[in-house]
């Protein structure tokens, strides 16, 4: 029997990546958001960079989820959201606060080494940045009072 596994990355593990000294973690759920995006979209386009022989983005109606092939292994790529709306319970503004890799235990550390590997090549300021301007589309008077500190200094001021 294979060592099947699941194994996460979540705004935890980027607060001690980036060693960011916030202390709400739900602050981080937007530029995590903004991080794993721009991953998976990295990984869509050039999978073999990765060491990934196959890939399938799948969907369950309503979270998105990718399979990819490493090692001839299959790992279920699966996205956890949370809702960052803190004032209205009507409304959402939902965001991917975690990253599950779910399979063989060795195919899956190497697409999660993947993922911290490119983490560290991005511009931390570029990337709160992106995720501020993807925030400022939203009702950001909706964030809580630290989230909106974070990325407020990049807000339009319109």
């Amino acid at each position: 029997m294979e060592d099947e596994e699941i194994i996460e990355y979540s705004t935890k593990n980027l607060q001690e990546q980036f060693n960011l000294a916030l202390a709400d973690k739900f602050a981080l759920i937007p530029l995590f958001d903004t991080i794993v995006c721009s991953f998976a979209a990295d990984l869509n386009k050039n999978y073999a960079k990765y060491g990934i022989t196959d890939l399938m983005n799948r969907s369950d109606g309503y979270r998105e989820k990718i399979d990819v092939v490493v090692d001839g292994k299959i790992v279920k790529l699966g996205f956890s959201y949370a809702d960052i709306d803190v004032e209205d319970e009507e409304e959402s503004i939902y965001r991917i606060s975690r990253i599950s890799f779910d399979g063989e235990k060795n195919a899956a550390l190497k697409i999660l080494n993947e993922l911290k590997e490119f983490v560290d090549c991005q511009n931390l300021e570029d990337l709160i940045k992106l995720a501020a301007k993807k925030l400022d589309k939203e009702k950001t008077y909706h964030l809580n009072s630290e989230t909106y500190t974070f990325y407020s200094r990049y807000f339009s001021k319109a």
